[in-house]
This record gives structure tokens, C-alpha cells and sequence, in this order.
């Protein structure tokens, strides 16, 4: 997949979850943009990877590509982070 496919599935999936359950859409398209770019910021000529060279290529030399950054485990770290950091 590229950026851009990576992108419109963001929005897409986030834009529905927030139709379903009543959140602003808008800032959930924003979020979905963002969060779908974020696993592939272990491939250094990702758009994110580009974007974050230095991090992309820590991230690429300790995990390779398409290994931690696209598991479950990520995510729900990832989640957990956002929960604390965002919980007030």
C-alpha cells in the first residue's frame, strides 16, 4: 500500500467509528490519517518515514520492517500511551 492508500483507509474506517459512535468526525479523520501512517514509520521511505529520518531508521534498525510497528502488541501500546498521556 502506499501513503495515500494507507491515508484513505484511515479516514474511511475512523470517519465510519465515528458515525457509529458519535464522536466528531472530523477530528477522527484526522486521527485515522495520522494513526495509519504510524506503523510504517519503521520503512525509512515511508511518507512518515521521510518525514522522521533519524526515528525511522532507529525504528527500522532495532525492529526491520513490517514486524513490531504492524502488531497488535504496537497498537495496543500505542493506545494505552495515548489513554494515559490524554486522560487529564
Amino acid at each position: 500500500m502506499t501513503g495515500k492508500t494507507h491515508i484513505m483507509g484511515g479516514i474511511a474506517s475512523c470517519t465510519a467509528a465515528a458515525y457509529y459512535y458519535g464522536f466528531d468526525p472530523v477530528l477522527m479523520a484526522a486521527s485515522g490519517a495520522v494513526g495509519a501512517l504510524i506503523p510504517d514509520i519503521c520503512h525509512t521511505q515511508s511518507k512518515i518515514g521521510r518525514r522522521f529520518p533519524i526515528l525511522s531508521k532507529i525504528v527500522s534498525s532495532v525492529f526491520g520492517h513490517r514486524t513490531f510497528t504492524h502488531s497488535l502488541l504496537f497498537l495496543l501500546i500505542i493506545v494505552f500511551y495515548h489513554s494515559y498521556i490524554y486522560s487529564g
